[in-house]
């Protein structure tokens, strides 16, 4: 018998969760943002013109949810939507100034998550770690599973 509480998967599963709970808990103390919407923002930052179903396709959200969170991030004037040049009924997505601010403040708070985070570790430690996740990714992403989000994983199994 496995005791879950003590298996590597539910500790990075903890860690996961502790390091959102945190960021969130920093960013409402700033704001009224949620941690959910620092992903969209930081893709559409680095991503100037991107569309949600850029976004959907490289995160674990379903089109349905990128919809809601860029109407969200629109109505609080952080993203603006416009017609693209190459296709009239697709949007592409820009941060206003606000959504510069708001991504940068976000970029800001979820560093000090990372600091605390790896706080008395080695460098070396770190690159170690670093090297073993990439291992554990390569042996689940087969060529079916890379780069896909969870909603593209769930339809393709129901395809097969």
């Amino acid at each position: 018998v496995i005791i879950v509480l003590k298996t590597t998967s539910y500790k990075m599963s903890r860690i996961i969760n502790l390091r959102k709970w945190r960021a969130t808990i920093n960013l409402r103390k700033k704001g009224e943002m949620f941690f959910g919407q620092l992903p969209m923002l930081e893709y559409i930052h680095l991503n100037p013109g991107c569309n949600q179903n850029d976004i959907a396709s490289v995160m674990s959200f379903s089109r349905a949810a990128i919809s809601k969170g860029i109407g969200k991030l629109t109505a609080k004037e952080l993203v603006v939507r416009e017609i693209s040049l190459n296709d009239s009924r697709e949007y592409c997505l820009h941060l206003t100034e606000k959504g510069e601010s708001a991504y940068q403040m976000f970029r800001n708070c979820c560093d000090e998550v990372e600091a605390l985070t790896y706080k008395g570790i080695s460098e070396s430690d770190i690159k170690t770690f670093e090297s073993t996740l990439d291992r554990m990714l390569a042996n689940l992403e087969e060529e079916n599973y890379s780069r896909r989000n969870l909603e593209m994983l769930i339809k393709k199994h129901k395809k097969d």
